[in-house]
């Protein structure tokens, strides 16, 4: 472990990403936080959320920041009101101050009951809750639970760290980050590692917290006979590279200690969980989640030869996904994506349309949405109209009516907004799938096609513009051999053959014709990247009033193109755009690299 811990050290840290003024999760976003804590306190992720949700309290590690996770408290507020444990760097709360903490927010909450998430130091205070109280825990998720603490190698170096000169102490985080999280996880600290931990706190908390809750822990779970009441709802999570403690071991120990427990190995995650792992799927998979809202499953396992195919064309690419703020500001993730009501997403299509299977795959990675994808008909169809070409590749049809795709066009999309649904639509269709040499990132769509804004309006479906870029670099304009004019007009056999094939399709472009282009992969493809922006309404708008629905559609295509240039200029500061350090990092680390936007 801590060989692979120092290879990844010495791989990374000539291309590790900088900390940019914007995290996944900014200060302001923790309205309840002041600058300065005297005691340790648990606040509200969402000071919006309402009170008919189970509370969930969310323990961290040792550097006590509620931001170190903050992806995951937004992925989880969908069912929960998350409540995170802050610890200030001047707070000095004992192990027993922290159960007694949890268990004053326990019973605070409106059932008397909470559901419980921790992680490594954390885990410790929850655990303590957990067997002090059971009758106020509902479910209790722990990772790399540091009641191993006092077995692994880290306990001798940890205490002698403060001891090191100023100078010395205030440059480990490059040292540091790669072996408990992947690089950049620290960004979401705010103030950086030696900030968040002075070598006084450091100090206290590995004596007070680590050390003493460790021993504590240890001591109640060997009195412990008979298995308590969460049992059935724990789940013990390990990291399989966690280079800081023997987490597979000691998920297996408790195991035996607290029968009805789960073991969960997190594959090629490192120590810091709260940032690399989606913990929607793990309190999904082990059903912990509420039975409202519901939502699909993340269906994202490949089961056909095709998905498996997707599956590896994504890696290829390391899609990261961006969604706006109401003020304005580009964040990590897809959750400030709004998900009540009918949802109308409107995009540009990329080179061979996989853009669709990304979106799709990733808004049930998560926010377990299921999306409906508008798909041009011939796509839906078992048998290709270019039979005996292999195109599309066997199986994509099956594929994507398991991903809920349905043949494009009105009459489609008015059934599926009437239901409430998540429609997913590029109105360049396939003229942008199959580009034409020299249109790489040109909106094809067209110039008329307001009736997809009076379909929204008529049912008050908010609008979505998106953008997305990387997909027409997969393969390159130097890349293309024949494009699709090229082919169709060909005085041979195939030329015939393809117009023969074609133009008795449906057409919903102009110039859409079913005939992709001949052309190479890129040997270096650059990395995908998603940006959805602010939402346009349609309450106000009447279906109508052709003028304003004219208006509204010129306004959504405009900010789709805004948002591909703004994504071409700032792919710039992703250091894991270079496909050879991409790949060479996701070769170790096994977790997709992700860089933060500045505003």
């Amino acid at each position: 472990m801590l060989t692979r811990a120092t290879l990844l050290v010495a791989c990374t840290g000539a291309f590790a990403p900088q900390a940019h003024k914007l995290t996944p999760l900014t200060r302001r976003q923790f309205t309840e936080v002041p600058e300065a804590l005297d005691t340790a306190r648990f606040v509200r992720v969402d000071p919006e959320c309402t009170d008919d949700k189970p509370v969930l309290l969310a323990l961290g590690g040792l550097d006590g920041s509620p931001r170190v996770g903050a992806r995951n408290w937004k992925r989880l507020g969908e069912w929960f009101d998350v409540r995170a444990l802050v610890l200030d760097p001047s707070d000095r709360s004992s192990h027993g101050d922290l159960v007694r903490l949890a268990a004053s927010a326990a019973a605070a909450a409106p059932d008397g009951q909470v559901h419980i998430v921790a992680e490594s130091m954390g885990a410790l205070a929850a655990l303590g809750l957990a067997l002090a109280r059971p009758e106020r825990v509902a479910s209790l998720v722990l990772c790399n639970s540091a009641s191993s603490y006092a077995r692994a190698p880290v306990s001798r170096i940890t205490g002698l760290l403060p001891r090191l000169p100023t100078r010395v102490y205030e440059t480990l985080a490059p040292v540091v980050t790669p072996i408990m999280g992947r690089p950049g996880w620290t960004a979401a600290l705010g103030e950086g590692l030696a900030a968040a931990l002075p070598r006084e706190t450091l100090t206290h908390r590995e004596r007070a917290l680590l050390r003493n809750g460790a021993a504590s822990v240890n001591d109640a779970l060997k009195r412990l006979k008979a298995p308590p009441r969460w049992a059935s709802n724990c789940v013990l999570v390990a990291s399989e590279n966690d280079a800081v403690l023997p987490s597979v071991r000691e998920a297996r120990r408790l195991a035996q200690l607290i029968p009805g427990a789960t073991v969960r190995i997190e594959r090629g995650a490192p120590h810091v969980l709260f940032d690399a792992a989606n913990l929607l799927d793990v309190f999904a998979d082990n059903g912990l989640l509420p039975s409202a809202p519901r939502r699909a499953s993340n269906g994202v396992t490949a089961t056909t030869p095709i998905e498996r195919s997707m599956l590896a064309a994504r890696r290829l690419v390391s899609p990261r996904f961006f969604s706006t703020a109401a003020d304005g500001s580009v964040e990590d993730g897809l959750f400030n994506v709004p998900s009540e009501g009918p949802v109308l997403f409107v995009g540009n299509h990329q080179l061979f349309g996989l853009d669709g299977v990304h979106i799709v795959e990733e808004f049930l990675r998560e926010r377990r949405l299921a999306l409906t994808p508008l798909v041009y008909p011939p796509l839906l169809a078992d048998e290709s109209p270019l039979a005996p070409l292999p195109y599309p590749l066997p199986g994509s049809a099956a594929m994507l009516r398991r991903f809920g795709g349905e043949p494009a066009g009105a009459k489609t999309l008015i059934a599926a907004l009437k239901r409430g649904a998540k429609a997913l639509v590029f109105p360049g269709g396939a003229r942008e799938v199959f580009k034409r040499k020299g249109e790489a990132y040109t909106l094809r769509w067209p110039s008329d096609s307001s009736a997809l804004v009076r379909i929204a309006a008529k049912f008050n479906a908010t609008i979505i513009p998106f953008a997305g870029v990387g997909g027409d670099e997969f393969f390159g304009n130097e890349a293309y051999a024949l494009d699709t004019d090229d082919l169709l007009t060909m005085d041979n056999r195939v030329g015939e053959f393809l117009r023969n094939r074609t133009e008795s399709l449906v057409s919903l472009v102009d110039g859409d014709t079913f005939v992709p282009p001949l052309m190479a992969p890129n040997a270096a493809p650059r990395r995908n990247y998603y940006l959805f922006g602010r939402p346009f309404h349609t309450t106000a708008v009447d279906p109508a009033n052709a003028d304003a629905c004219d208006a509204l559609y010129g306004a959504v295509r405009t900010q789709v193109e805004l948002q591909v240039e703004y994504l071409l200029q700032r792919r710039g500061d992703d250091p894991y755009d270079d496909f050879v350090k991409r790949l060479a990092y996701e070769s170790l680390g096994s977790v997709a690299p992700t860089f933060s936007v500045d505003e």
